[in-house]
């Protein structure tokens, strides 16, 4: 249940602090919801939206998730209407970019219906954070009621933030895996891009903050492994959002963190900025964000984080050879091609 609000609505992708009340929902009469998320940016490259219905199957509140690709979708703006083209897995895209102080609106029409956004402002190009990682111990209680420490890396940020900002990072790996096969002479690297923080909201204020600087924040905890092994890269966008944007997914945060899934009593219900336009008692998941961006990276590996982790291609007597030491490209979502960017 978590993972499909997750997927759904955090993936684009991909929540107020305050006191919350628990809504009861009536599970007869809410068998499926729209879910339409959207993060538009100033970012040169493919903005997307992500369309879906989540289906309640039965009285245990067990879902589904039926993607939409017959949907008309655009955004309007006073310079006239972008429209969108459908890709796969529900996901539709455009290469059109956003200006500062530009408003936008998000339109879908599918099945008869018309959805729509409020008008968002794109807000200003936030100043561009800091990187940092450590290896730490982090102590958690079981089920079973037992401590256990457990080794993460974590990676932080570093900044400033006025008071009318309101940050939300988002994060993915890069990872770079080396053939070994002892016998040839053609051994090549392979550069692998991963999901890092699929589920987690991660969000910074200065009312959240009390201040206007932010040191060795946390952003994302990482399990070390053998990606970590060669050399990591930490790809980190960080957007400046609306207060608005900022209390939705400021709320969704704690719907993740109570572990209540679509059609359980969440803290609060999760109204986001998307209607249907000729049913406004429709609930429709999901929120069209629109935020100014940077990215940065920050690159690690074992050596400069003072851990150990398996040589993935190192002589192991209790499992048969990984076929990626011969092979590297048989990891998914690899390419041979070395990132201009990379060490």
């Amino acid at each position: 249940m978590k993972s499909i609000i997750a997927y759904t609505i955090i993936t684009l992708i991909i929540c107020t602090s305050g006191c919350v009340e628990t809504v009861e929902y009536n599970l007869s009469k809410e068998s499926e919801r729209m879910v339409i998320s959207a993060q538009f940016t100033d970012l040169e490259g493919l903005q997307q939206v992500r369309i879906s219905k989540s289906v309640l199957l039965d009285k245990d509140a067990k879902v589904e998730e039926e993607v939409i690709s017959n949907a008309e979708v655009s955004i309007i703006y006073d310079g006239g209407v972008i429209p969108f083209a459908y890709i796969n897995n529900g996901i539709y895209s455009t290469a059109f970019s956003g200006l500062p102080n530009g408003s936008y609106k998000l339109r879908v029409l599918v099945d008869g219906k018309t959805y729509e956004s409020s008008y968002e402002t794109m807000p200003t190009k936030p100043t561009q954070a800091f990187a940092s990682s450590e290896a730490i111990d982090i102590e958690t209680l079981t089920t079973a009621g037992n401590i256990v420490r457990e080794k993460k890396v974590q990676l932080s940020v570093d900044g400033t933030i006025s008071n009318d900002e309101y940050f939300l990072f988002r994060s993915r790996g890069e990872y770079e895996f080396r053939e070994y096969e002892p016998m040839s002479t053609m051994n090549k690297s392979c550069y692998v891009t991963t999901n890092l923080d699929q589920g987690e909201v991660n969000l910074i204020s200065a009312e959240k903050l009390k201040a206007n600087t932010f040191a060795s924040y946390p952003i994302l905890f990482l399990v070390p492994d053998n990606k970590l092994f060669t050399n990591f890269c930490f790809h980190i966008t960080q957007f400046n959002i609306n207060e608005k944007a900022y209390e939705y997914w400021n709320r969704l945060d704690q719907v993740l963190s109570t572990g209540n899934g679509l059609f359980q009593a969440p803290p609060g219900k999760l109204t986001g900025n998307i209607k249907n336009i000729k049913d406004e008692s429709e609930e429709v998941l999901g929120y069209f964000t629109v935020g100014a961006a940077v990215e940065f990276r920050h690159f690690t590996n074992v050596t400069k984080l003072g851990i150990q982790v398996p040589d993935p291609c190192g002589f192991n007597f209790n499992r048969p050879r990984p076929q990626e030491c011969n092979e590297c490209l048989t990891l998914q979502n690899s390419s041979a091609i070395k990132p201009s960017y990379w060490p």
